[in-house]
């Protein structure tokens, strides 16, 4: 019986391999392991990844995280940081703006012998060829302080006061904003025309409450819209901006997307929607990109096969020029194979499937 299990195994194990593509040749060439999808990814092609420096991710004394600027296939630049217990500077964000690059990181520092208490600050430094050096400091920075960058600016929420700063990339203030004390700043993006959108959620028990999509603009507020079953906003760069939200409150619901205006009129369009289904006990591992028209009724769906070493985590990534592609860290889930290397493939040269089972609607 151990004999025929072992076979079995063995036998699933070259199946695998089998049906594995060999996408070696859009390996990603970082220094260390790429274990996230790139972001962020810049209309030039530039991208940036925060890699570990071996493949388990070890953390402690003398180990290394790298925050990687890739350029054409090969690491621009490399900013190793160290992992250590008794300090922690930690590079929060990339923060692009032309040629240079900023980075908002925080310290935490140990306040006495026992290191029972912490002080915690944040700061603004620019990345160079010769490392990195402060340019601002980041007032009255805590733990509950979230920070969003928003191409050459940036975004600082107190929860506490419910008071948005926006400074501009060299730490220079900008405009302020404010929302209920307490509430959470769930997203914040900034359109092409300078438009701030802020997704605000008042839920403080299980589903009560609301969240609220406001555009701002110079200290103003525009519009303002409220969700019950908000789930994501986008804004692709079209002048538009996306609303997601569920059409019910189950698990599994149908998903309606908002067009919005400047003005916060909602209109309709064609739009894609891209994503994955895997279902690893039935071996499926597949990539989709789905067109919707006028009516939000399925114009085409284009669905493609993504096996790589078993990974099923992999996370599909949209392009400045409006391609996708399949980022994978090669994490292996079935101990009888190997991993593989961190890839990241275009969608198009992926091999076309049906559904086997994939249902998009």
């Amino acid at each position: 019986m151990k004999r025929a299990m072992l076979l079995l195994m063995a036998l699933l194990a070259f199946a695998h391999a089998a049906l594995a593509e060999d996408f070696s040749t859009y390996a990603v060439k970082t220094n260390g392991f790429a274990v996230f999808a790139p972001n962020p990814i810049l209309e030039n092609g530039d991208m940036f990844f925060k890699t570990w420096s071996d493949r388990v991710g070890t953390v402690g004394d003398g180990y290394f995280w790298h925050f990687e600027w890739m350029r054409g296939g090969s690491v621009y630049r490399d900013l190793p940081y160290e992992v250590a217990g008794d300090q922690s500077w930690n590079p929060l964000e990339f923060m692009p703006v032309g040629g240079e690059c900023y980075v908002i990181a925080q310290t935490v520092l140990q306040e006495d012998e026992e290191r029972t208490e912490r002080a915690v600050m944040a700061a603004v430094y620019r990345w160079t060829d010769a490392g990195v050096e402060q340019i601002a400091a980041i007032p009255d920075y805590g733990e509950r302080t979230e920070i969003t960058v928003l191409g050459d600016a940036f975004s600082v929420y107190k929860r506490e006061t419910g008071m948005m700063q926006i400074y501009r990339y060299d730490g220079t203030p900008l405009q302020t904003y404010r929302f209920e004390p307490e509430s959470t700043v769930m997203s914040v993006l900034r359109a092409k025309d300078d438009t701030l959108y802020v997704v605000n959620s008042r839920r403080y028990a299980g589903n009560d409450g609301a969240d609220t999509v406001y555009a701002l603009r110079n200290g103003d507020v525009l519009w303002q819209r409220e969700y019950r079953q908000y789930i994501g906003i986008r804004c692709p760069g079209d002048g538009y901006l996306y609303i997601l939200q569920k059409e019910s409150g189950k698990k599994y619901s149908r998903i309606h997307i908002e067009r919005v205006d400047a003005d916060g009129s909602v209109l309709l369009s064609r739009t894609l929607i891209f994503g994955h289904g895997v279902a690893v006990s039935r071996d499926q591992y597949n990539v989709f990109v789905m067109e919707l028209d006028q009516d939000m009724q399925k114009v085409s769906t284009d669905v493609r096969r993504f096996y790589y070493h078993g990974d099923y985590g992999f996370s599909v990534c949209p392009m400045p020029d409006g391609r996708f592609m399949v980022f994978s860290n090669g994490t292996d889930i079935h101990p009888q194979e190997s991993s593989g290397e961190p890839v990241l493939v275009p969608f198009d040269v992926l091999e076309k499937t049906d559904r086997n089972g994939l249902t998009l609607r």
